[in-house]
């Protein structure tokens, strides 16, 4: 269930129970013919709702969560470009150096 399923059937199950409230106070009695008690039944609703509620702020944690590594990450990735900026006149020179030297190498070995 995606976390606005699972608020909508939090909210739909928060009016069921209410509703059963008021109607195990005016007819004490039970909800099928399976005896089950109001007070059973709503018990049971409301456990499912505590699941339900207990799931979606597991879903909000991890939600949290992954936006946190999500601004790390993004901080990561410009600091390293800061750092590829800042140092790229280097690279280059090392890598003039780098080429001067292999062709000086050509030519001696040429000559």
């Amino acid at each position: 269930m995606d976390t606005k399923h699972k608020q909508t059937e939090i909210e739909r199950l928060i009016i069921e129970i209410e509703n059963l409230k008021k109607l195990a106070l005016k007819n004490p009695g039970y909800v099928d013919d399976q005896s089950q008690t109001l007070e059973e039944h709503i018990s049971e609703l409301e456990t499912y709702r505590n699941k339900l509620l207990a799931s979606a702020k597991y879903d909000d944690n991890i939600t949290d969560l992954k936006m946190k590594l999500k601004i790390i990450m993004q901080r990561k990735n410009q600091k390293t470009m800061e750092f590829f900026c800042n140092t790229q006149s280097i690279f280059i020179k090392y890598f003039d150096s780098l080429t001067k030297i292999s062709q000086s190498k050509v030519f001696f070995l040429k000559y």
